[in-house]
């Protein structure tokens, strides 16, 4: 077994029939240096400042000083990184090194590090936290139970017991500055995967707030170790020696510990952990709530304040600003804390927005100023992800961002039917952005490919309609059949007419007798029910009558986008599980 000398030695515990397992699987080999070089350079740029969980310093000296003398790295965490840089690495890196497509290496880099792992190669409570956390970046199936959220659980669990949720000053004695910033970091890192997680998956939080004590994270958490040789390492990392990039990646990073600490009261309270209907299969954990409202102004004050105390450098600016000399990494790294901050937004107003639906008694006026601040939100979102899509940045973007995507564009889908009362032009325009970055990230993340299928689908299906063909009925009159499996049995029938594409004219005829939706739809010439069927009774305000897609179920989208994670998507048979108005 020909490893580098800057790769600590396996366990000498591990057996010899493991030992050949691993090496069978690959889980022992490295890919080139070339090749690492260019993982480890995709790595610092597009995944580290957002998850600092390494010493950054000392992995660059210990990678440049090949010899072993200036630290070794496990290769439990070594491999992991490289597995988090196979997303955004040039694709002929990866040719070179066997492999046809970006998804096949993804998995086979992926399954190294979980070989690894499930063989107990390390027993660093520390690197394992820290392999952990890379772990969580991957998704493939919906069916794949050790899912994004199963590697959280496993990550926080090995958190606590590396006592990262006590605070490292308290334990002066014990640790070093150098390694009470190190773990400070690595703590928050598990807190934001936490949150961002628990509010895309609209699930309660692994961490409570009375878990830890750990202060916030300041700038002086990333303070960087003096070192001459480290502009010898910017082909692996950018800002090896850049003191203001640092600086303003610092920055941000901070910015996003503490936007995640806004929506602390309202993820928990607002969703429960039992359905409401034990019988119906629903999966718990996504059940809506009321929410208090003093925790809802709270949580809404909490992120407004946030957003207006940002420092000058974390303020959003336009990604043209690259072109005038401004650091792609970090104006990227920008936006994307913007997109998450509006993405929080629009989550929390959409969810008061449907619970204010369901109330008679609830006020018109807060249920529009909900609506037009989760509308304002997903305009921002898809006026951003217009804006990477324009400067070619949108294949650099996590898989957070295809659920940030998601929701904006489920917003936009709204406005289009009708649900809720926009210009549909430009709910269109929005919704074509977001689609279109979702689309350039299909060679990347499978999650990409569900989404794309999923909301496509959702943009084509007309009211209540059942499919000429294939003989399944609507999620509105089915609601245990998903979007993704729809979309994909759609695929099957290639000749089913008007179902060639998302982008195909879709006209819905609509009127109101004696307070009835009365319901004709039309699709490239094909027409699914009758001008004079009856199909919804509503009671929806004045101003949403006359919209021509006022019958549509909002709560079959609010499931839809409900089940797609910060950190990618879970596409189940259970998605939309109809709660009733």
């Amino acid at each position: 077994m020909d490893l580098p000398a800057f790769i600590k030695p396996l366990s000498t515990r591990l057996a010899i029939d493991d030992l050949a397992f691993l090496h069978a699987k690959g889980a022992l080999n490295l890919p080139s240096r070339d090749c690492q070089d260019a993982l480890l350079w995709s790595f610092f740029e597009y995944v580290y400042p957002f998850m600092p969980i390494l010493d950054l310093d000392q992995f660059l000296q210990a990678v440049e000083n090949d010899d072993g003398k200036a630290g070794k790295i496990s290769l439990l965490l070594f491999q992991a990184v490289l597995f988090t840089g196979t997303a955004h690495v040039p694709l002929h890196h990866l040719q070179n090194a066997g492999f046809t497509t970006r998804k096949n290496a993804r998995k086979a880099f992926f399954q190294r590090v979980r070989f690894l792992y499930d063989f107990n190669t390390e027993t660093d409570h520390l690197v394992l936290v820290q392999a952990l956390l890379l772990m969580t970046l991957w998704y493939e199936t919906p069916d794949e139970h050790r899912n994004t959220w199963h590697w959280i659980d496993v990550s926080i669990s090995q958190a606590f017991s590396a006592g990262l949720n006590q605070d490292p000053s308290c334990f002066k004695s014990r640790y070093s500055p150098r390694v009470q910033r190190l773990r400070r970091r690595i703590w928050w890192a598990c807190f934001m995967r936490d949150r961002v997680v628990s509010l895309g998956m609209r699930r309660p939080p692994r961490i409570r707030d009375d878990d830890y004590n750990v202060s916030i994270l300041e700038e002086s958490d990333f303070k960087p170790v003096a070192w001459q040789r480290g502009a010898l390492r910017r082909d692996i990392c950018s800002y090896a020696d850049d003191k203001k990039k640092r600086h303003e990646l610092a920055c941000l990073c901070v910015e996003k510990a503490k936007l995640c600490r806004c929506w602390r009261h309202y993820v928990r309270t607002h969703y429960t952990i039992f359905s409401e209907n034990a019988d119906s299969g629903t999966e718990i954990f996504r059940v809506p709530k009321l929410s208090d409202t003093d925790i809802f102004a709270a949580c809404n004050e909490d992120l407004l304040k946030w957003h207006s105390a940002l420092p000058e450098s974390c303020k959003y600016t336009s990604l043209t600003d690259v072109s005038n000399g401004g650091d792609s990494t970090v104006a990227l790294n920008r936006t994307i804390l913007h997109m998450v901050y509006f993405s929080a937004v629009a989550s929390l107003h959409r969810s008061r927005f449907t619970a204010l639906s369901r109330d008679p008694n609830a006020s018109l006026f807060e249920q529009e100023m909900s609506k037009l601040s989760m509308q304002n939100a997903a305009t921002h979102i898809s006026s951003m992800a217009g804006s990477i899509h324009n400067t070619g940045m949108d294949i650099f973007l996590p898989t957070l961002g295809i659920s940030i995507l998601v929701s904006a564009a489920v917003i936009h889908l709204l406005e289009m039917k009708g649900v809720i009362q926009a210009d549909k032009k430009a709910a269109f325009k929005g919704y074509r952005r977001c689609m279109s970055v979702i689309e350039s990230l299909k060679d990347m993340y499978v999650v990409a490919d569900l989404a794309k299928d999923a909301m496509e689908w959702a943009f084509i299906e007309p009211l209540g309609h059942e499919h000429p063909s294939s003989h399944y009925t609507s999620s509105i009159i089915e609601p245990s059949r998903s979007l993704a499996t729809k979309s994909a049995e759609a695929k099957e029938n290639e000749s089913c007419p008007g179902h060639s594409s998302a982008s195909d004219a879709t006209s819905s005829h609509f009127s109101m007798v004696d307070g009835v939706l009365v319901e004709g739809t039309y699709m490239n010439g094909y027409s699914w029910g009758d001008s004079n069927k009856k199909v919804k009774e509503t009671s929806c305000l004045p101003e949403a009558q006359a919209d021509s897609w006022s019958g549509f179920n909002m709560e079959e989208l609010e499931g839809f986008e409900s089940c797609v994670m910060f950190s990618g998507m879970e596409l189940q048979r259970n998605d939309f599980e109809g709660t009733g108005q």
